[in-house]
């Protein structure tokens, strides 16, 4: 069971960590994020991405009763230094494969 999700990045040429997520330069970036309950989640879940700078800026539900999987994305400026988390409340049982639980951050343009 897991409330902070962990991250293992493929590329870190410009968002780097596992637990807690550091941008590395300023830009406007596209977040995307899926994540997928084990089938037994039966509540249901919130996933939210957040910063203690901005706070939440990106939030889903997850409906435990049909077994559903969370897709979300946002474009969003961040800034060199930020940190940000991913975390699932409550905690639940989340499927691993990177096919069913990513988060993908893609770099727009540099500010």
């Amino acid at each position: 069971m897991v409330g902070l999700l962990h991250w293992n990045p493929v590329n870190t040429s410009f968002i780097e960590g596992e637990k807690q997520l550091k941008v590395k330069e300023d830009a406007l970036y596209f977040l995307y994020l899926q994540v997928t309950l084990e089938p037994q989640m039966t509540e249901n879940y919130t996933i939210t991405i957040q910063s203690k700078n901005r706070g939440v800026f990106l939030k889903g539900l997850i409906n435990g009763s049909v077994h559903s999987t969370g897709y979300m994305g946002k474009g969003i400026k961040l800034s060199k230094g930020d940190y940000f988390n991913v975390t699932c409340n409550p905690n639940a049982k989340i499927r691993t494969p990177n096919s069913e639980t990513y988060l993908g951050v893609i770099k727009l343009q540099s500010i």
